[in-house]
């Protein structure tokens, strides 16, 4: 059955997905307090943390910021640091992420009902993004100096009110997301997704197949869905007015140099590390999911955004790629909701299940960062908590676990397509 479009009327809230989900989100804190050991290089503010910290230490000090580009232009959370606690900054950036991660929690719920997904696709989702090691939740434990939690607030906020529903932007919606664009770029630039995304929101686009890129524009967004972009250009032109890059960045020669030497291999290795194998479900329907992000363009045109950037944007690709995780979910939840992909599957679910579950190191802790620890194969990630740091993502770690990690992605993958192929093609004699 083909993904449904997005309907104005939105499934009920059930208060069985937040007990569920305030409960996951309640021990998965409880258990980085515990036992989440914070990052020691650098004295805890790991790489791009340094400068971070040194931007909120110019705020605390009454001076604007001057330090590496382009990390000294993310001015929101170390200015939020340094206002909350001037003389603990590492206590400032703990507090201002964790009030970040509290919202981002409840924003994906509503997002995901604003999607047309019901509670126990929502509450799923909601679960996955919760748990996964480096997504916000865990990851500000193990690295407190740091921005994205926010950021990612403000992408959800931007999408909401964008909506899922394909319509123009219009008045108070329109004057929102404006404030959004504006504000969230100065927590990160990323944020520009949004307003960008905005741009496709009444869906302007048509196949075409006699057209360049396969696609026309059937009529040009209206003058003042461009009004979001603008107000997010103009925000990140203030933070370069305020603050002072150092260290001869070029975005330009930055993505010149990824587009060369990132490999296909390191690239589909960052989606899987990103999300883990339940995208095997959305491979598995891509014709519904091309076909639904047709019909709902802001969401093809946010994901295609991180898509690249995560190519393109740096050595940290799964970071980058999970960006796009409103959308994805979206795509697993409505894979899974209505049980087509997995009814009468139980040993496909199961082994789904427990993979997942290792690619999300539910039972390890983030690896501390230096240390002198032997590699290990992997099973989807370097079983233990006591493995190289590095060796968890795609570019950074040792080329024989990478290696190792993508044939496994890429077994089974191919194990969940054909099992539910064939599941099918049984079913329809």
């Amino acid at each position: 059955m083909a993904f449904p479009d997005i309907q104005a009327t939105k499934p009920r809230w059930d208060w069985r997905e937040w007990v569920v989900v305030l409960a996951v989100f309640a021990l998965t804190s409880m258990a980085g307090a515990l036992w989440q050991k914070p990052v020691s290089f650098n004295l805890g503010r790991g790489w791009d943390g340094t400068a971070y910290y040194e931007v909120a230490a110019a705020f605390a000090a009454g001076r604007l910021p001057h330090t590496g580009a382009p990390f000294c232009y993310r001015l929101g959370t170390p200015f939020l640091a340094a206002v909350v606690s001037p003389g603990d900054l590492m206590r400032g950036f703990r507090a201002v992420n964790l009030a970040a991660n509290v919202l981002l929690v409840p924003l994906l719920l509503w997002w995901l009902r604003d999607c047309g997904l019901r509670w126990p696709a929502r509450a799923l989702a909601a679960v996955l993004f919760i748990t996964m090691w480096h997504g916000p939740i865990r990851f500000a434990v193990f690295y407190p100096v740091h921005v994205d939690p926010w950021a990612v607030v403000f992408l959800l906020a931007g999408l909401l009110l964008i909506g899922g529903q394909p319509r123009p932007v219009t008045g108070t919606r329109l004057a929102l997301l404006c404030f959004i664009s504006g504000v969230g770029v100065i927590f990160r630039e990323i944020v520009l997704a949004a307003p960008l995304a905005a741009l496709l929101a009444d869906n302007p686009l048509a196949l075409d197949r006699g057209a360049l890129w396969g696609v026309r524009l059937v009529r040009p967004p209206r003058l003042a869905a461009a009004l979001p972009l603008v107000c997010g250009l103009a925000g990140i032109a203030l933070t370069h007015a305020l603050a002072t890059g150092n260290g001869g960045y070029s975005f330009v020669r930055t993505v010149g140099s990824w587009i060369y030497s990132k490999s296909l291999a390191m690239y589909v290795l960052g989606w899987f590390i990103a999300f883990g194998p339940v995208l095997a479900l959305v491979l598995y329907r891509a014709r519904d999911v091309a076909s639904f992000l047709g019909r709902h363009q802001a969401l093809l045109a946010y994901l295609v955004a991180f898509a690249v950037l995560g190519w393109i944007g740096g050595t940290d690709t799964e970071r980058i790629l999970y960006w796009s995780m409103p959308v994805v979910y979206v795509l697993v939840g409505l894979a899974v909701q209505d049980w087509g992909t997995l009814r009468g599957s139980v040993p496909l679910v199961v082994l789904l299940g427990l993979a997942q579950g290792l690619a999300q190191r539910l039972l390890w802790l983030i690896p501390d960062f230096p240390t002198d620890l032997p590699h290990r194969l992997p099973i989807h990630t370097p079983p233990g908590s006591q493995v190289p740091y590095f060796d968890l993502y795609s570019v950074h770690g040792d080329k024989l676990v990478e290696v190792i990690a993508l044939a496994q992605y890429m077994a089974l993958t191919g194990v969940i397509v054909v099992w539910l192929r064939w599941r099918d093609l049984k079913r329809q004699g």
